[in-house]
């Protein structure tokens, strides 16, 4: 081996370090780890309960506009129904819960 450190051991033992590290982080299988399956499995039922909770206050807030519309005049009652904006969501479904995973936030940043 000469001053500059070409054809010592050490820069075999790097390359050859490096290369089981490749190997290693190819080899690791296509599907996730256990934490990350937990930390999906948690965020998957706290998706679904928050769905669930949008639901029943959409379904709440729809009662309450009925019992106004007994009270108003039909030409108020519908400006106020239109102003609500009850057909805006953006939320969607307890089913629609369900098909979003954790990836689907990584893909949006």
């Amino acid at each position: 081996s000469d001053a500059l450190g070409i054809g010592s051991p050490v820069p075999n033992k790097r390359k050859s370090r490096r290369l089981a590290l490749l190997q290693e982080s190819t080899a690791i299988p296509s599907n996730q780890c256990p934490k990350c399956d937990e930390l999906q499995d948690k965020f998957s039922k706290e998706r679904k309960k928050l769905f669930f909770e949008v639901s029943h206050l959409r379904s709440a807030v729809n009662r309450l506009v009925d019992v106004c519309g007994s009270l108003m005049s039909p030409n108020a009652f519908h400006g106020f129904k239109q102003s609500l904006q009850l057909d805006v969501q953006y939320v969607g479904s307890p089913a629609q819960a369900e098909e979003f995973t954790l990836d689907d936030i990584t893909e949006v940043r």
